[in-house]
């Protein structure tokens, strides 16, 4: 008897290890590439984004809000889950030291902020200013950490 429970508590442990990010699709680089066809963003955009200057505009909320539900971080009505968008955020390289205080920072000064595109946008522009503002207190790119 001893012996099944243990077998059975060693199981859902493993279970439990197993499922740690379940929620984060396996497909994530086909879902951004679908993001990008239904809302298109203008190159020049991305040229800035990358240079971590981030401008609003209807075509970036709308791919953001797209990505962000199709990466399971983000439900409407309730906003961001800052663990998950921290996760996912790290796993495409945005937020590379998994700075998940950062990303809650971020969720929460936005998280009042009504409609889902302008919520989504917000918390995004707000994770990538602070990406850049800290890039140097961040060291080198083989310091990074990981997110698991």
């Amino acid at each position: 008897m001893e012996k099944t429970i243990f077998i059975l508590l060693i199981w859902a442990f493993l279970q439990v290890l197993g499922d740690k990010n379940d929620w984060y699709p396996a497909n994530a680089n086909e879902i951004q590439r679908g993001c990008k066809e239904q809302h298109p963003v203008p190159s020049e955009t991305i040229d800035q984004v990358q240079r971590g200057e981030i401008n609003d505009s209807l075509a970036l909320r709308a791919y953001i809000l797209c990505a962000a539900k199709g990466l399971n971080v983000f439900s409407p009505g309730k906003g961001f889950d800052a663990d998950r968008l921290a996760y996912a955020l790290n796993r495409i390289g945005a937020n590379r030291q998994c700075q998940r205080s950062r990303v809650r920072e971020c969720v929460e000064k936005h998280k009042n902020v009504q409609a889902d595109d302008a919520k989504a946008f917000s918390v995004v522009k707000c994770i990538l200013d602070l990406e850049h503002s800290k890039a140097d207190e961040d060291g080198p790119a083989n310091t990074w950490k990981n997110c698991e």
